[in-house]
């Protein structure tokens, strides 16, 4: 299952790209959370989703407003570090720190390819 979460300024790039491919499910959010004001905490609990791996920038803003809102859902959210980013890796580093200390889990490996066997072992 692929979930792509997209701010609607984005869509027509990462359409362009053709990333998106046929059986992916695409949600467009409005604010930095991908749970605001979207369907994606009623998709991911209609599919008895628990586990969410978080990839993208602006780590302080998108994905640790997501992070913490998936916590309030009960998800387990994993932040991919090597698959997201900061204005400077001091930034990254302390919003990657706070979000450990509260019980997230981060992968801190830049090797993503056998990320499947390191999460679900």
């Amino acid at each position: 299952l692929r979930l792509y979460l997209i701010r609607s300024r984005c869509y027509n790039y990462v359409i362009s790209q053709h990333v998106i491919q046929e059986g992916d499910k695409v949600i467009i959010k409005p604010r930095f959370s991908a749970f605001f004001e979207t369907d994606l905490h009623k998709y991911l609990s209609n599919k008895h989703i628990k586990n969410i791996l978080l990839a993208g920038t602006t780590t302080p803003n998108c994905i640790r407003s997501t992070a913490y809102d998936a916590v309030s859902y009960d998800y387990e959210p994993i932040i991919l570090d090597a698959c997201c980013s900061s204005v400077t890796n001091e930034v990254q580093q302390a919003n990657l720190e706070d979000m450990e200390r509260i019980g997230m889990r981060i992968i801190r490996d830049d090797n993503a390819v056998d990320i499947e066997n390191k999460l679900f072992k």
